[in-house]
């Protein structure tokens, strides 16, 4: 019995990878297989299309596909998007033979069908929790989430933005792919209304941007109420000797002026905090732990502000144990 208990399963995804062509040889030479993951499908029907494949090809055959089929396995259980490019050549300068053209681009969009579950995922994988298969769980504490108001000039800005981005969808032709960046604008923004960016959509395939919404930025020498609940639970856990980790969002990768980091290590420094911030070039991932630990115990810092998508790899000890 072969037992592939890789964390990542979906390295072997791919179509043609080294990675997928040794799985496809250990599943072809072994009676049986087991294969392990936390990370089935990464948001597409086409992460487990090569995995069935090697894992469960009469299953595909007795489907009616062919290895090269993808796209079809895409429209039948996934979400394809279509784009449709018209080029006129009517302009002054144009050639006066040329009569423009239709250039169509496809691209896989997020979306899974439930019918692939039931069709080839039911009678072959085995759902468990962390906790099944977690021989010493470390215990999880219910900590309630703390809800706090925003402020008038806040509120305003924040229900600024989201008409103009309501308006956007309501009257462009492509309003609904407005959605997402509202959302994400929607989380961010209320965390950070002093360096936020201006909302831009992409309109044409050489990057030119439109505005949909001029940022609205607030004076910086005040303080948020959710800072300032946040100074109160630093200050209430520094008096009971306890150091802390800051969990956020937005490190700057996308746009500098997203960086929420710098502001919250000037709020925290008010009230007498040590701050340190690991970022992803800090130091090495397989040493996250080892330089938290330095910092806590060594060098006394109260507090670490951490991007919660470091916490992924490299971490995951020191966080449970601070």
């Amino acid at each position: 019995m072969e037992i592939i208990s890789k964390p990542y399963l979906s390295l072997f995804k791919g179509g043609m990878t080294a990675q997928g062509n040794s799985l496809g040889s250990l599943a072809k030479v072994s009676k049986k297989v087991i294969a392990g993951t936390g990370t089935l499908f990464g948001g597409r029907a086409e992460d487990v299309y090569f995995l069935l494949w090697r894992l469960f090809p009469h299953e595909m055959v007795a489907s009616g596909f062919k290895f090269s089929e993808i796209r079809r396995f895409n429209e039948e259980f996934g979400n394809i998007e279509e784009t449709i490019y018209e080029y006129k050549e009517d302009g002054e300068y144009s050639n006066t033979n040329s009569r423009g053209g239709v250039r169509r681009t496809e691209k896989v969009m997020p979306g899974i069908s439930p019918f692939i579950y039931g069709r080839y995922m039911l009678h072959n994988v085995v759902n468990v929790r962390l906790v099944d298969v977690w021989p010493d769980p470390v215990h999880l504490e219910n900590v309630p989430t703390i809800f706090v108001d925003m402020d008038k000039d806040l509120s305003e800005a924040y229900h600024d933005m989201i008409g103009a981005f309501e308006h956007a969808i309501d009257t462009r032709d492509d309003g609904h792919k407005l959605y997402l960046p509202m959302t994400d604008f929607g989380i961010s923004y209320v965390d950070n209304p002093f360096t936020f960016p201006n909302a831009t959509v992409k309109t044409d395939e050489e990057g030119t941007r439109e505005l949909i919404w001029k940022a609205i930025h607030l004076d910086e020498n005040r303080l948020l109420p959710k800072e300032k609940k946040l100074q109160e639970i630093i200050e209430s856990e520094m008096a009971e000797g306890r150091k802390s980790i800051v969990y956020v969002r937005d490190t700057g990768s996308s746009s500098p002026g997203r960086d929420v980091r710098p502001r919250l290590q000037k709020v925290l420094e008010q009230i007498g905090a040590k701050v340190c911030i690991l970022d992803t070039n800090t130091t090495a991932t397989n040493k996250r732990s080892e330089w938290l630990k330095k910092k806590i115990e060594k060098e006394n810092y109260d507090v670490c502000i951490v991007s919660q998508e470091l916490v992924k790899v490299g971490l995951d000890r020191a966080t449970r144990s601070c």
